[in-house]
């Protein structure tokens, strides 16, 4: 059997793993539109800063996603993380935060776990996968960059709903998914600064999450602050000027911070960030059962929801 898989993000990756692990006859194809694996567990570098500007942390619920976890921190790629966490608020005194559940990070990157689960399996970066065509043993995709690949039995995208839906051009259903965009703010610190905390829940502004990259275990001692801003925020000004936004945005980071010392500034902007009404089913299959999604929008918008709905389509195809 031959299946092609659309992304290279958690659930690609948790997909590939299960996938290769339980049936080595299967023949897997991956395709990125990317240079490199992650999706939104990724980390920008610039150096001598490197940011993870998608998934700052997550947790671990299920047994399952824990068992997984559990062999990947003897590897010594997942760790977890207790940092210091504040609550900010504008005009008022900052207090401490507790976390009541283990919170993980992955060393020395976001995407170092995407990374493992991938293991040696290769993956075609550069290539914006657009439409699939043919039929049930037949697959073929097509890429914008003009190539065509094929043919495939069965075709699985872990693209955002309204994306994957395009690709394959059917699963009205599809539609109804609804995500949140998400500005990042990416600050390269003095070497001199010395943070106080290492995450910060903001509670008023156009902000959500301070994250200090640099605080987590194995990452470069270079001062990296990462700002998530509010998903309303981001909706409402998603086509607005993006230098003005980036503006706006360091305004309210330093309002909360007056003594930053800030060597570098960027923006980047997450289109499909969080997810405010999800499929509601672990995976999508159509009638032939030979194209499938999945991906952390059929269920929530957390890590271990992207690791649970590739988890359960694997259950499926394995009974293939």
């Amino acid at each position: 059997m031959k299946i092609a898989i659309i992304g290279s993000g958690i659930s690609a990756s948790v997909l590939t793993y299960r996938l290769r692990n339980a049936r080595p006859d299967i023949q897997l194809q991956l395709f990125e539109k990317s240079r490199g694996v992650g999706g939104r567990m990724s980390t920008r570098r610039r150096e001598p800063w490197a940011f993870d500007h998608g998934v700052p942390f997550f947790t671990a619920r299920s047994q399952s996603f824990q068992q997984i976890l559990k062999a990947f921190q003897s590897q010594g790629v997942v760790h977890e993380w207790q940092p210091r966490v504040l609550t900010l608020a504008r005009g008022k005194k900052p207090y401490s935060r507790d976390w009541f559940e283990p919170h993980y990070v992955a060393t020395p990157n976001m995407n170092q776990l995407c990374k493992a689960l991938l293991g040696n399996q290769p993956v075609q970066f550069e290539q914006t996968i657009h439409q699939v065509s043919g039929g049930p043993g037949n697959w073929r995709l097509c890429s914008v960059e003009g190539d065509e690949f094929g043919p495939f039995d069965r075709v699985v995208s872990t693209a955002p709903a309204e994306q994957t839906q395009a690709i394959f051009q059917t699963g009205a259903a599809l539609l109804d998914v609804e995500f949140e965009p998400c500005f990042t703010l990416i600050l390269g610190c003095a070497a001199s600064y010395k943070p106080t905390f290492d995450a910060a829940r903001v509670n008023d502004g156009n902000l959500k999450w301070l994250t200090w990259s640099h605080r987590k275990p194995g990452r470069s001692s270079q001062a990296a602050l990462v700002g998530h801003a509010r998903g309303d925020y981001s909706k409402r000004r998603f086509d607005d000027d993006r230098d003005a936004l980036q503006a706006e945005l360091l305004g309210d980071t330093i309002e909360l911070l007056p003594d930053l010392l800030i060597d570098s500034v960027d923006l980047h902007r997450w289109k499909y960030a969080q997810v405010i009404k999800p499929l509601g089913t672990p995976f999508w299959s159509d009638e032939s059962e030979s194209l499938h999604a999945c991906g952390d929008w059929c269920l929530g918008d957390e890590v271990e929801d992207a690791f649970s709905s590739a988890d359960s389509l694997a259950d499926k195809l394995l009974r293939f």
